[in-house]
Order: C-alpha cells, then structure tokens, then sequence
C-alpha cells in the first residue's frame, strides 16, 4: 500500500464516526419532528371540549373565534420577532395571503358552527375529508387525471363521511340528526381543501411561519371588524367561556407554531399525515369529556378518512 492510499485510508476511518454522529442526529430530529407533528394534531383536537363549554356559559361562535385568533395573532407574532424570518413578499403574494386569511375565516366558521348542533368527533371527522376534495379540484379545475390510488381514496373518504354521519343508526333509534350542522362541517371542509390550494399557489418559496404571520392578522382582523360591525366589542358571557376562549387561542397559537417547527423537520407532507391525531383525539375527548356517543360504525368511518389520507400521502 503506497503512502497516499495509507493516508487515504487515515482520512476515511477518521471521518467515518462524524459521519455516523451526523445520521444520529439527522435520524433524532427526524422523532423530535414526528412527535412535535403528533402534538400539534393533539392540541388541534383539544378545542372542541372547550368550545362546547364555552357555548353553554354564553358565549357565541363570533366572540369566541375573535378572541381566538387575537390570541393566536399575538403567539405567532412573538415567535416571529424571536425567530425572524423573511417577512418580504410581493404585490401578487400579498393579494394570496388575503385570500387565505379570508379561507380560514370560513373554516373556522363553519367548523365552530357545526360544534353547536352536532358531536364533536363526528364534526372533526367530517371536516379531514378535506385532502379527498383537493383531488376533486385538482382534476376538475387543474387538469390533474388522479391515478387508482387517488380515486381509491377518493372513494374511501365519501365511504367514511357517510359511516361517520351513521344516518342508519339515527333513523332507526328515533333521534334526528341536525343536517345543517353536518352541512357545516361540509363546509369547512371544503374551505380547508381551497386553502391548503392556495397555500400552495401562493406560498410558494415561503416559509410555513412567513405565510401563517401575514395570512392571520387577515383573519384576525375580519373577526374584530365583523364584531365591531354587528354591536361592538360586547363580550358578555360568564367567567368559564371567557377562561375556555382564551385557551382555544393559546392552544391554537401554540398549534400553529409548533406545526411549523415540525414542517422544517420532516417537511410538510409527512407533518400533514402525523397531524392527524387530530380527529383521534377530538372524538376520544368527545366520549371522554362530553359524553358523546362514538358507535363501532362512526369509528369505522373515520377510519376509512384516516385510510384515504394515507393513501393520498403515498400517491
């Protein structure tokens, strides 16, 4: 062996155990990552409870989402000054985060509306059939021909949204389902499927913290501006809806910063996918907390909705 192989060699040896290091911590940010994503889900899907009690010590859907994406506005805000990202954006990117604030006025709208007249996890179960619309739009107005894996989720996630509604169950014992709420919810998630169309558009070369830190002030302010329209900023309800609001808008802040922290780790597609303990821990806490009904096919449904987000996220 010549001298350079030798020290060729030397060099290779030496190298190797950074190399190793390296992949050690690449691989445990990688966890930290999914776990973050987990726990962002997890927070998403604590709100529910807390809206419900807040409904039933006075508050109303308006005051309720005002105090929550003030509240939000703010914790984003912070980190944004701590973290300082790239706030530069043009004319055509400004005009986009418009839109997706007012996107995210009616889903939340919508979702928190629904929270009234129907189950908790029966409403968040409804709303994460959002990823099988995109695939509607994408082909209808895109152009996109969606492979047998996009169809075959396609037909799982409608699958599942008619098992969750478990109209069957319903009919047969007497009750009446509220529709309008289930419309609703519907309708959330059709807004969440635009929005997450939108983000894409318009949020291309953005950073998750840049987009949520122009777009939520919009929403924030529609909220106020609508408040102040319909009577001013008159929040009368008791003193348990106004602790509850106030933690739907920490959590909702802590929710949105945390999701991104987890989108520089593991990337947005696979944060998407781990966020879905959402619903899970929304209907676990409906049973838990309120009392709600979960029956073996409403389970099935949304599993089904779970099944087709998968399947979407491998395509």
């Amino acid at each position: 062996m010549t001298q350079l192989e030798r020290a060729a060699n030397q060099t290779q040896t030496a190298t190797i155990p950074y190399i190793e290091a390296a992949a050690k911590t690449n691989q445990s940010g990688k966890l930290i990552g999914f776990g973050i994503a987990a726990f962002a889900g997890i927070c998403y899907g604590s709100l529910p409870p807390f809206a419900k009690w807040a409904y039933g010590d006075g508050a109303n859907v308006n005051a309720l989402l005002t105090i929550r994406f003030v509240v939000a506005t703010i914790a984003v805000w912070a980190v944004v000054l701590w973290r300082r990202p790239a706030l530069k954006i043009g004319g055509w990117q400004a005009g986009g985060m418009g839109l997706l604030g007012l996107i995210f006025v009616g889903s939340a709208s919508f979702y928190y509306i629904s929270l009234q007249t129907i189950a908790s996890g029966t409403s968040a179960l409804l709303v994460y059939i959002f990823p099988a619309l995109i695939v509607v739009w994408m082909a209808l107005f895109f152009g996109e021909r969606p492979n047998r894996y996009k169809l075959g989720a396609l037909g799982l996630a409608l699958l599942g949204c008619a098992l969750t509604v478990d109209p069957i169950a319903v009919f047969s014992s007497g009750q009446s389902l509220n529709w309008l709420g289930v419309i609703f919810a519907l309708g959330s998630a059709l807004c969440n499927s635009w929005y997450a169309i939108v983000a894409a558009k318009f949020g291309r070369g953005m950073s998750g913290l840049t987009v949520a830190a122009w777009s939520l002030p919009v929403t924030t302010l529609i909220f106020v501006g609508w408040r102040m329209a319909s009577g001013g900023l008159d929040f009368s309800m008791g003193a348990v809806a106004w602790l509850c609001c106030l933690s739907i808008g920490a959590l909702t802040g802590l929710a949105v910063i945390i999701y991104l922290i987890a989108v520089e780790r593991i990337g947005p597609s696979r944060t998407a996918i781990t966020a879905t303990t959402e619903p899970g821990t929304t209907v676990l806490l409906g049973v838990l907390l309120l009392g709600e009904n979960m029956s073996l096919i409403k389970l099935g449904g949304g599993v089904l909705i779970i099944t087709a987000i998968l399947i979407l996220n491998r395509s």
